[in-house]
């Protein structure tokens, strides 16, 4: 290795040695990733590993995760791994990938209470982002990496990858080759194996001219960045009157940057996604992947999981006897407690209470759907639908479908409890089963945090 290569490195190690807090790595075994694993040992840091095992090479890929659990192991550093089920790659295999191996790497980084998530990117991967970008016809916000965009760190990006495997042949680093990197099936490969060595060798500064288009969109992203830091609301909800007040040309970037803010990539429909995004009538979904949508609220845009809620139980029995203790669940409205008590106290603050007289059990508690009526309390006459409830009450369009309603098993409602975060009361009760001088046990649903 040179000097300038060694002083590359050491400066990686004096920079990660000066950081505070803790480290997450994402470790694929490639020869990459395990050189900054080892850079970061021998700065005096022992992060936590995460490795995503894909199974596309069968015996190979258990092999990668076998020698980076056995380097872990040998160093004592803590281990985390994901084996990826064939059904849940599907679309684009390589940005399917990313979103899972991110989406891991995220899970991980929360349950550890890491500060950091460092990525071994390096200048070539820099080089041919910004090439695949460009060709893809992506606005200049996407063209390349920066070292760091919020907790997550590319330490190498200043480092070619000639100057990483000269690192690993020095210092001994094991590695494994991913053999699926020397095919020209996907547009990375060819750009990596094919174009870019024939660019650089017709076109003198041909690294320095790509690098410019990386300052250029740095500076397109700042602008885009600070007019979205204006207009967000809530938790971090795109405000539909100040995105549709900026002209066609800004919206665009702004719309990109929010979306990235989230951690997804853009894509080159973006212009299209501007256009359809300013027609979406309240409560519409447009698609934006197979994973996510942006929902339109009243006065907002929400980025929303497509298969948020799919594994979740939607029903729940509720018996008398086991009320008596109290029962909590978690459903899409939130957290509720539900129990049933004297009502001698009278009506306690900020839950839902009703009168157990009439009801039969056992209770049903489930999502409202299309057609349920309830008579609220105080209401005279005609029963109300829950729809028309929950638009009264003004529940955000994205909210609504997370209602739930306690059914009496005749099929009579007897409450609706709003979703978890809503700005109005906790529910409605039926005026059936309103509480009154005579009643003796009520049945009490709380929302908790």
């Amino acid at each position: 290795m040179t000097n300038a290569e060694l002083s590359k490195f050491g400066e990686i190690k004096k920079q990660l040695a000066a950081s505070s807090g803790s480290w997450l790595v994402g470790v694929s075994g490639g020869v990459d990733s395990m050189v900054l694993l080892d850079v970061m040992v021998k700065s005096g840091l022992k992060p936590v590993v995460a490795h995503v095992n894909y199974g596309t090479r069968g015996k190979h890929s258990d092999a990668d995760e076998e020698l980076v659990r056995s380097v872990c192991d040998k160093i004592g550093l803590e281990f985390y791994f994901k084996r990826i089920h064939k059904d849940e790659m599907y679309g684009n295999f390589q940005e399917r990938a990313r979103i899972l191996r991110y989406r891991f790497f995220e899970e991980i980084f929360q349950k550890c209470n890491c500060d950091w998530i460092a990525t071994a990117h390096n200048y070539d991967d820099q080089l041919e982002t910004i090439l695949m970008r460009v060709l893809q016809g992506r606005g200049p916000a996407a063209w390349g990496m920066t070292r760091q965009r919020g907790h997550i760190i590319r330490p190498m990006l200043e480092v070619s990858r000639k100057e990483i495997e000269a690192y690993a042949a020095k210092h001994n680093v094991k590695y494994r080759t991913d053999s699926s990197n020397l095919t020209p099936e996907y547009l990375r490969n060819r750009i990596r194996l094919r174009w870019m060595p024939e660019i650089r060798e017709h076109i003198p500064g041909a690294d320095s001219s790509l690098l410019r288009l990386r300052k250029i969109g740095s500076e397109y992203r700042e602008m885009a960045e600070w007019i979205l830091n204006k207009i967000i609301v809530n938790n971090n909800e795109l405000c539909r009157n100040s995105w549709m007040s900026q002209s066609p040309k800004v919206q665009v970037p702004v719309l990109a940057a929010w979306i990235e803010s989230h951690g997804l990539p853009v894509t080159t429909g973006i212009t299209s996604l501007a256009e359809n995004l300013s027609e979406l009538q309240t409560g519409a979904v447009l698609e934006l992947s197979v994973d996510h949508g942006i929902l339109r609220n009243r006065d907002s845009f929400v980025l929303t999981s497509l298969s948020e809620h799919e594994s979740e139980p939607d029903d729940f029995l509720l018996n008398l006897q086991e009320l008596k203790k109290s029962r909590v669940i978690v459903t899409r409205a939130g957290k509720l407690n539900i129990s049933t008590e004297s009502y001698k106290n009278g009506l306690r603050p900020g839950s839902l209470q009703a009168d157990t007289r009439n009801m039969e059990w056992p209770l049903k508690l489930r999502l409202w759907k299309e057609g349920d009526k309830i008579r609220p309390l105080g209401m005279q006459g005609k029963r109300k639908k829950i729809s028309d409830l929950l638009t009264d009450a003004k529940i955000d369009a994205g909210k609504k479908k997370s209602a739930y309603v306690l059914e009496s098993f005749d099929g009579n409602l007897v409450a609706v409890i709003f979703p978890q975060s809503s700005d109005q009361a906790e529910g409605v009760v039926a005026e059936t089963y309103k509480c009154g001088p005579d009643t003796e046990q009520v049945i009490t649903i709380a929302l908790t945090s």
